[in-house]
């Protein structure tokens, strides 16, 4: 288990740190928008919710809480 959190690891930090740098702020902030979505659906499936229905109404939640705060900071 360990070897494969070690590899993931080595494949994934090379890709966040090149998309810090390379990519331009509006696509790097889509990109961070998905991953923070697919993260809410594995934590509503670690939350306990199994319900498919429940588990897409707390992602889309989230992706409107995510989406009012880039608003709020983008009208400051």
């Amino acid at each position: 288990m360990l070897k494969l959190r070690v590899l993931t690891a080595l494949v994934l930090i090379p890709l966040v740190i090149w998309g810090v740098i390379a990519l331009p702020e509006p696509l790097f902030a889509a990109v961070l928008a998905l991953v923070l979505a697919l993260g809410a659906w594995e934590w509503a499936r670690l939350a306990g919710i199994h319900n498919v229905w429940m588990r897409l109404l707390y992602v889309i939640a989230v992706a409107l809480v995510m989406a009012l705060t880039g608003y709020a900071i983008s009208a400051s």
